[in-house]
């Protein structure tokens, strides 16, 4: 495990809620998820302002988290899962392509910090959601990078999908850390 004074940066995107880790001398110190208030029927002619608002707030919430460090981000790019109806079906319904003109908002937001872009294989291979949860709780609980301020229990509940982002943020920013669960 990797405790540079980097702070690596995970984010995992979504217009129902975009998740950010943030780990720094091996301590998990940032968690959180960003939402838009209200719910949206997002569409190709609606999805600008929600996506420039998570950046926004993407881009403040980065601001205040210590600095000083130097950050490297990696942030989740969409894919189609072959095999998963749930990845065929938001295809159909043209979340994908919505989905990527986020990830290119967020990009843009970021400049000039450099983000490294990866697609979810690249992470946690084909494991299904519940099982990438538990190897990143096992593989954080592990290492010690819970603290008493964050102690990590809270993040295995199926089926809450801001805990989802979350844990999903943490696995992201692992990956950039070169850590692969």
């Amino acid at each position: 495990m990797r405790k540079d004074d980097t702070m690596y940066i995970g984010i995992d995107p979504g217009f129902n809620g975009t998740g950010i880790a943030g780990v720094h001398r091996g301590k998990i110190v940032l968690l959180r998820t960003i939402t838009c208030p209200g719910r949206m029927a997002l569409s190709m002619h609606t999805w600008q302002e929600p996506a420039f608002r998570i950046a926004d707030k993407l881009v403040r919430t980065l601001g205040e988290c210590n600095p000083a460090s130097p950050q490297k981000i990696t942030l989740e790019f969409p894919e189609v899962w072959g095999g998963s109806a749930k990845s065929y079906a938001s295809a159909t319904q043209g979340h994908i392509p919505i989905l990527c003109a986020l990830c290119g908002v967020i990009v843009q937001a970021l400049q000039p910090t450099d983000v490294q872009t990866i697609f979810p294989g690249e992470w946690k291979g084909q494991l299904a959601k519940g099982a990438s949860q538990r190897r990143i709780f096992a593989y954080t609980t592990k290492h010690r990078m819970w603290s008493a301020t964050n102690p990590g229990e809270m993040f295995i509940k199926p089926g809450k999908t801001q805990y989802e982002h979350e844990v999903d943020a943490i696995g992201i920013a692992l990956y950039g850390m070169g850590v692969k669960i």
